[in-house]
């Protein structure tokens, strides 16, 4: 009697735990399925809101800003690469820009012989030059990437473009040495217009073209420096300056970057972890493909890639703020959602903050520049440099610009000789237009403008 009972009792208490184990199955599979619908239906409201969620949708988009009647002027770079003579480490140490040896501040007069060697490097690259001024003659020119390709696409273009963007630097900074306004004005055009060819959604592609565009605009204030301008030229110099600052180009790279980034979600366990090793410096588990895996089976993965997903999109929505507006949202949101992501998605996230503080600084440069240019008109009309900045309203600018970074207007001071116009840059603090150190002399240093300086 009592074993009767006893084996009642052990069958209910298996049936309870087979019941447990059902209901927990049944809660397990309906939570993987909710998380799972989750995740496809907000993809599939970005998708319906009109943002490309894979590369090939990102190619499309890419694709679509193509216009139908013009043709596309980019073979002429690809020629000018072909063209690109490249001189031995040797043999170019007495090339400013190319020697680390070499260092002219702006507006210093160069070495004869290193003028001459620069002259030499131009002859050799004369056809890569003239297929540069050409293409940038075109005002169409962009490279035909194949974004369906996703993070296995492979871009010498960056690499061919940094080169001829270096070239013409070279050119442009020879050309002023020379007093030559007309070529070195040239010679910016088509670093404008190759930063410009090159560009595309997404990061990679983003930070290239505050690269080159930054080498522009070291020319502007080079030229500037030693050199009086025409009204035509000055205009020339301005019109592209306020093209490249576009503040829609970097909520596009943040667009560009999620689509290509959903295809790392999407990968294998293997290919995951194998990115994420390339993504980040410290050390990884031996196991983390198994722990990849777990994680997907659980839906782990699933919460990780939907929060990523709304990251990216928070800070899309931000980047279409005003300027300081959005930097200092952009900010706060990687604060908060860096807290919320998994580590796959913080590994895609490495850097971000760093990108939203060169985006600002890239605008406070082009503003600037754009700023002072403006005064040349000014100083070209009324034979003075003006008192403020406001004085340049609205005969040559229709508003004096805002500054990226506190969202008050740009300033401006009068030097002996000279003047600069600034923002006052990440630390917030008005310097009085101090000039940031390279080198050295930058360590541990913070306290300085976003400056463009003319010293004529």
């Amino acid at each position: 009697m009592r074993e009767k009972q006893q084996g009642k009792r052990g069958f209910k208490k298996r049936y309870i735990l087979l019941m447990l184990l059902f209901v927990g199955l049944a809660a397990f599979g309906v939570y993987r399925r909710h998380t799972h619908n989750q995740l496809k239906q907000r993809i599939e409201a970005l998708r319906a809101e009109g943002y490309p969620m894979s590369p090939a949708e990102l190619d499309v988009w890419y694709r679509e800003s193509f216009p139908d009647d013009v043709d596309n002027g980019w073979h002429l770079y690809t020629d000018a690469f072909w063209e690109y003579v490249e001189w031995s480490d040797q043999k170019s140490k007495n090339l400013p820009g190319y020697s680390r040896a070499i260092e002219y501040g702006r507006g210093e007069t160069w070495e004869p012989i290193h003028v001459a060697e620069a002259r030499a490097f131009l002859a050799d690259n004369k056809d890569c030059l003239d297929l540069l001024y050409e293409a940038a003659e075109t005002g169409h020119a962009r490279a035909p990437y194949d974004l369906s390709q996703g993070r296995s696409l492979r871009l010498p273009e960056l690499d061919e473009a940094r080169q001829c963007a270096k070239l013409l630097r070279l050119a442009g900074e020879t050309a002023v040495r020379q007093g030559d306004v007309a070529t070195s004005v040239l010679a910016i055009k088509a670093i404008f217009s190759l930063a410009d060819s090159v560009d595309a959604p997404g990061l990679m592609w983003h930070l290239a073209r505050i690269a080159l565009e930054r080498w522009g605009l070291e020319m502007i204030e080079d030229l500037l420096s030693v050199r009086a301008l025409s009204e035509t030229q000055i205009q020339t110099l301005q019109t592209m300056v306020d093209r490249a600052a576009v503040v829609r180009r970097y909520e596009q790279s943040l667009i560009g970057e999620r689509a290509m980034s959903l295809e790392f979600f999407q990968a294998s366990a293997r290919d995951i972890e194998m990115g994420m090793r390339i993504n980040e410096n410290d050390s990884l588990p031996d196991f983390l493909a198994g722990i990849i895996i777990l994680r997907k089976l659980f839906g782990l993965h699933d919460q990780d890639t939907l929060s990523y997903i709304n990251g990216i999109q928070a800070s899309i929505e931000a980047a279409a703020l005003p300027t300081h507006e959005a930097l200092s949202r952009l900010s706060e949101i990687e604060k908060t959602q860096h807290e919320k992501l998994g580590r796959m998605a913080r590994s895609l996230n490495l850097g971000l903050s760093r990108v939203h503080v060169l985006f600002a600084r890239s605008m406070a440069e082009l503003r600037s520049a754009g700023t002072a240019l403006a005064v040349e008109r000014y100083r070209l009309a009324n034979g003075r440099l003006p008192a403020t900045l406001q004085d340049l309203v609205p005969t040559f600018i229709a508003s004096v610009p805002v500054d990226p970074f506190d969202g008050q207007a740009l300033r401006y001071q009068q030097l002996d000789p000279g003047y600069v116009v600034y923002s006052v840059g990440q630390d917030l603090a008005d310097n009085q237009g101090e000039e940031g150190k390279t080198g050295k002399a930058r360590r541990g240093r913070k306290e300085w403008d976003e400056t463009f300086i003319v010293e004529r």
